[in-house]
């Protein structure tokens, strides 16, 4: 099956999505727990996830259903890179990530809702649009087999993007941080989190943004080289 090389491209191509979905339950708690708060709710954060799919999916669905599924998948590719990079404004913003709005939650963790909800939309544009990209690209008759793999490009990315992700957080974002004291624990110890370099911090998501961006391109131009490979 993997012999086959368009389609072996597009599994590759495909998993730069799935790379960043996954950083939602990596890089993203990993943050939040080490320079925003010390017991985040982070069940509660990644709640957005679900709910943005099941208040949204028949509204999307309904006014962009009719978009070609290379469109849906470029455009929710996209989403998912914007997502990342919303979280340079609390990096620059007056009271940094630890600003507590109205005594609820802090600004870094609100944003990292924000991040997790429109990849939640991006993934309303191109996860069964995926599917049915596949189907086009699959010859006539094989198109059950073909859509055997299509999980292929979510295990990758969940395979890749853990490690890389949390390597990423702690061996880049991490440069230059420094550990603040917030607090004392039942013993005296100290409680710390890790006040980041805003400099490593706004590159670092400035990086996986560009990923996601740069998959969205790949696509497209994957898209076009099949539409001449096949005129």
């Amino acid at each position: 099956m993997l012999r086959n090389g368009r389609f072996t491209l597009f599994i590759l191509v495909a998993s730069g999505f799935y790379f960043i979905y996954n950083q939602v339950y990596t890089l993203l708690p990993l943050y939040v727990k080490k320079t925003v708060e010390l017991s985040p709710a982070m069940d509660i954060y990644t709640a957005a996830n679900p709910i943005v799919i099941v208040c949204f999916q028949l509204l999307v669905t309904r006014i962009f259903g009719k978009l070609p599924p290379i469109k849906s998948i470029v455009v929710g590719t996209v989403i998912i890179g914007l997502s990342m990079m919303i979280n340079l404004v609390p990096i620059f913003m007056g009271g940094g990530m630890d600003l507590v709005l109205g005594n609820l939650i802090p600004l870094g963790s609100l944003f990292i809702i924000l991040t997790v909800a429109l990849i939640a939309f991006g993934e309303l544009f191109a996860s069964s649009r995926l599917y049915e990209y596949i189907g086009s690209l699959s010859p006539k008759g094989q198109e059950g087999l073909f859509l055997g793999y299509a999980q292929l490009p979510m295990g990758f990315g969940a395979i890749v993007g853990g490690p890389v992700g949390t390597l990423f957080f702690n061996y880049f974002m991490c440069r230059g941080a420094q550990e603040v004291v917030v607090g004392k624990d039942a013993l005296g110890n100290n409680l710390t989190l890790l006040h980041l370099d805003p400099f490593f911090a706004s590159a670092g998501w400035i990086i996986l943004g560009s990923f996601g961006l740069l998959s969205a391109g790949s696509m497209f131009l994957y898209n076009r080289w099949i539409q001449k490979q096949t005129a």
